[in-house]
């Protein structure tokens, strides 16, 4: 299969590929449509691992409803909007940390990637690690291989 945005992703992950139909089920159980960078990381990786694959991610969730709501209860505890905007779609995230890493649903087929981190005394809780999730997983698997 040919990729537009994440082919060289599957040089570093050797697992069950996923197909359309499981990809349309995660956007239905979400409500919106996913960037098409993050429809290739899906089908390539599977659903698990797309939704861990920032490697030195805790594991204490299991998928996507779980993350979510995982970062929907450290919002919360944080007094933050974060999960607010239904555009904020975190992908990854850890929970000893209370940092997640996520795209915004509006910001293209390749969107920027962005981490929220629990906010300090005058410290934005927001930051921008790459202008594209193919840019940032690039990165990303380069010095975790």
């Amino acid at each position: 299969m040919k990729y537009q945005y994440l082919g060289f992703v599957a040089d570093y992950y050797q697992t069950t590929k996923s197909n359309e139909k499981t990809i349309k089920k995660l956007e239905t159980l979400y409500g919106a449509p996913f960037p098409e960078a993050f429809r290739e990381l899906i089908r390539i990786v599977g659903p698990s691992a797309a939704f861990n694959i920032v490697a030195f991610s805790d594991g204490s969730y299991d998928g996507m409803q779980a993350l979510h709501d995982m970062a929907r209860e450290n919002a919360e505890e944080d007094g933050t909007d974060f999960m607010q905007d239904k555009n904020q779609f975190p992908f990854s995230g850890s929970g000893v940390t209370g940092q997640f890493w996520f795209f915004r649903l509006d910001e293209g087929n390749d969107p920027p990637v962005y981490q929220y981190s629990p906010p300090q005394e005058e410290k934005d809780p927001y930051r921008k690690l790459a202008d594209h999730l193919s840019v940032y997983l690039k990165t990303f698997l380069r010095f975790s291989k």
